[in-house]
């Protein structure tokens, strides 16, 4: 439940809800509110950096009729960058070139 939340929104690709003082505040993702579908994360890696400024993460996701790829950097209150892709394949070749060839990325398991 979204209770008195505030939307902010920096610029197109970024849409932020803040809880006003007291309360708490559900987030969709950005394309659950454009579309009204939620996506699946198929794959997840970490860069294994624990700090709030090195924390990367590349996720494959699908909504069960497209596929897209998400880059994070800084942990989750820091920006993204969201790419559609028109089919797993295309997701998994642009996940691996935006993770590179750093031995420390790790794949997370997804439950």
């Amino acid at each position: 439940m979204v209770l008195n939340c505030q939307r902010l929104a920096r610029n197109t690709s970024e849409l932020r809800l803040l809880p006003r003082s007291g309360h708490t505040c559900a987030v969709p993702s950005a394309r659950e509110l454009l579309y009204g579908r939620r996506m699946k994360v198929e794959e997840h890696w970490w860069n294994g950096d624990t700090t709030p400024r090195g924390r990367r993460d590349v996720y494959i996701r699908t909504d069960g009729q497209g596929w897209e790829v998400r880059a994070q950097i800084g942990g989750a209150s820091g920006r993204e960058r969201v790419q559609q892709c028109p089919s797993r394949a295309s997701a998994a070749i642009l996940a691996d070139a935006w993770r590179g060839t750093h031995p420390s990325w790790q794949e997370l398991k997804q439950r």
